[in-house]
């Protein structure tokens, strides 16, 4: 038996819908009969299909899909002028979209079975290495649209059941939804989402049953869905006299045999899904290209930096976050402030993600707040200490509400208070995030999906973000942020502690408890769950660096230690804060990664001397101590 009947025939078998009767089946395979049996006259049918003597051409978009699937079975690609021909003519196109979208679906099939996978990237690839056919439109071909859906999906990361439709929304608005249906159902199968997360992809596409059918259709071809194909085999044959078995078998007969290359790839030795094009912004701070991830290179250019800006090289850093008063108590039955008695009572403090802003200012660059500020004596404390350290207050102004806190029993973790604000507009932040420029730093305080009001705020900003934006997650309080931020150029920064408290309600094992214990083997755990860079902070002020996958095929190492000066700590609440801040400020000023990262440990350590939470050192003292703790590495 020729060893890729099975996947082949699960294609075809899944042209029928579940749960469709004898007129739908019969709808739905039709036309794809007719070419087959057209094929398999081979060599007259094919000569008679590529000369465009075929009279029974497809007329409709389901017929025209369903005729490319036996195409695909056929015929490879070796040939890719013959390829096309075959498609054009067999599947009745006339314009561009429909020639894309057929020859896409086609191309899909036929590599699969020569490479084992479901290279969707290289049909994408392979189609549009073909000589143009068919009316051009004004809207943006199927081409574009299947690169921008599949970019989403290299380049996210989904935790839980986080749902991708505004994301794919966002970035498929110029094209009309009758264009999505390849596009979207090349996007569903390699998902394991859930069926109502999967309806809502294929509603987008305007003609959810199609589209469902056509992922369902791609979807064996990674591997899966034989056993529900065979059960369909069964209801097709009895009922609509469709043997997908048999026909699939012939139309393989007309291909070569399978290849030792194919066999290989079979047994699990295939290389990996996406390449690096150019490195990441984190590496070569001038670099504006988002390739780690993405299957392709993004559509649409970075954004500039802008006139208001100049071509200015040192950046800004924009922090993304609700900031609360903290205010910790002695025991649970001790009352919080009232009123006035925040500005007045001892001990209350803004909380850390502000002394991570202090620390961002004090090297010397721009600071913009977006935190959502309310009207009463928290708001105006906050606003007050933004105006006193020069930090832009960009964040909207929220009537009816005052700031949040936070407030903690001392020593324990009961007794906790928390407020957030309330009545944020949706869409508050989209404007500042899309006017990010390449030099800029977004710090995204992971924690503030605790707060619903301003976790939508986030995500809908998220959506705007420019593809060239390097992100800095702060995700030592257990949060990730909104969850439509990409894997690229993202940075989650977390001290090793943290480690079993973020990772361990996503994996459900010990597995993150084990990790916790060694700061090498907590970077690897985080970057190899969550697919980004990560950086892990000890106690003793060392970071650990974990690169993604496509970095660890360089001359680094995946995992890179670097190096704190010995300090006698005094405080160390806030000094987390503080190297945060200044990894985010060393970035924009555009130094490199490495000596980003020393500096934010020198301004960790150094924090740790001084009273308070929100206290930070000079850039001056923190440039000293990198470059002192440079000499003595280099010395030794």
């Amino acid at each position: 038996m020729d060893p890729r009947l099975p996947r082949a025939f699960a294609a075809m078998a899944a042209m029928v819908p579940e749960g469709a009767d004898d007129a739908t089946a019969s709808r739905f395979t039709a036309h794809a009969m007719v070419v087959a049996a057209q094929l398999l006259k081979a060599p007259d049918g094919l000569h008679s299909i590529q000369s465009g003597h075929w009279l029974s051409p497809a007329t409709s978009e389901r017929d025209r899909l369903m005729c490319a699937l036996p195409i695909g079975i056929a015929l490879s690609t070796i040939d890719p002028e013959a390829f096309a021909r075959t498609v054009w003519f067999a599947c009745g196109c006339t314009t561009r979209d429909e020639f894309q979208s057929a020859a896409l679906l086609a191309a899909a099939v036929s590599l699969a079975l020569d490479s084992y996978a479901a290279p969707a990237g290289e049909a994408v690839e392979f189609v549009a290495s073909l000589s143009p056919r068919g009316e051009a439109e004004e809207d943006p071909d199927i081409l574009t649209a299947t690169r921008r859906a599949m970019n989403v999906l290299s380049n996210s990361k989904w935790v839980d059941y986080w749902s991708p439709i505004n994301l794919l929304r966002q970035k498929l608005a110029a094209h009309p939804s009758s264009s999505l249906v390849i596009p979207l159902s090349f996007y569903i199968p390699p998902l394991s989402y859930s069926s109502a997360i999967s309806s809502e992809i294929a509603e987008l596409s305007g003609n959810p049953q199609l589209c469902t059918v056509i992922s369902s259709i791609l979807s064996p071809l990674s591997g899966r869905g034989f056993s529900a194909r065979l059960r369909k085999q069964a209801h097709t044959n009895e009922h609509s006299g469709f043997d997908p078995m048999r026909i699939t078998g012939q139309l393989l007969e007309l291909r070569p045999p399978a290849s030792a290359a194919w066999l290989s790839r079979a047994a699990g030795r295939s290389g990996p899904r996406y390449r690096r094009s150019g490195p990441t912004s984190f590496e070569d701070p001038r670099s504006t290209v988002c390739t780690r991830y993405a299957a392709f290179e993004s559509e649409s250019k970075p954004t500039p930096l802008g006139p208001s800006r100049g071509d200015a090289p040192v950046g800004r850093v924009v922090f993304m976050t609700e900031l609360t008063l903290r205010y910790d108590r002695q025991s649970a039955d001790e009352p919080l402030p009232v009123g006035d008695e925040w500005a007045t009572r001892e001990g209350v403090h803004i909380d850390l993600t502000f002394t991570a802003m202090r620390a961002a200012r004090a090297m010397g660059i721009e600071v913009v707040s977006l935190s959502p500020i309310g009207e009463g004596p928290r708001g105006s404390i906050i606003a007050k200490a933004l105006a006193r350290e020069g930090i832009i207050d960009a964040g909207p102004r929220v009537r009816g509400c005052d700031s949040g806190y936070r407030s903690y029993v001392i020593g324990t973790y009961r007794g906790d208070k928390l407020s957030f604000i309330e009545n944020v507009p949706e869409h508050a932040w989209d404007e500042a995030i899309r006017t990010l420029g390449p030099s800029d730093i977004l710090f995204v305080d992971g924690s503030l999906e605790r707060s619903p009001a301003v976790l939508a705020v986030a995500e809908n900003a998220a959506i705007q973000l420019p593809e060239h934006t390097r992100v800095i997650i702060d995700s030592s309080r257990g949060g990730v942020g909104p969850h439509q931020l990409p894997n690229d150029n993202v940075l989650m920064a977390l001290s090793q502690s943290n480690v079993q408290g973020l990772c361990e309600p996503i994996v459900s094992d010990r597995s993150a408890f084990d990790a916790s214990k060694d700061p090498d083997h907590s970077a690897s755990f985080v970057q190899n769950l969550f697919d980004r860079y990560t950086l892990i902070s000890t106690s003793s002020y060392e970071s650990y660096l974990a690169r993604t996958l496509q970095e660890k095929t360089s001359v680094v190492k995946p995992v890179t230690r670097f190096r704190a000066p010995a300090v006698e700590s005094v405080d160390p609440i806030g000094s987390a804060a503080a190297h945060y801040g200044v990894l985010a400020a060393a970035l924009a000023l555009g130094y490199p990664l490495e000596r980003c990262i020393l500096l934010a440990n020198c301004a960790g350590a150094l924090a740790s001397t001084m009273p308070g939470p929100a206290s930070c050192p000079t850039r001056e003292d923190i440039e000293a101590a990198a470059d002192a703790l440079e000499a003595r590495t280099d010395g030794e």
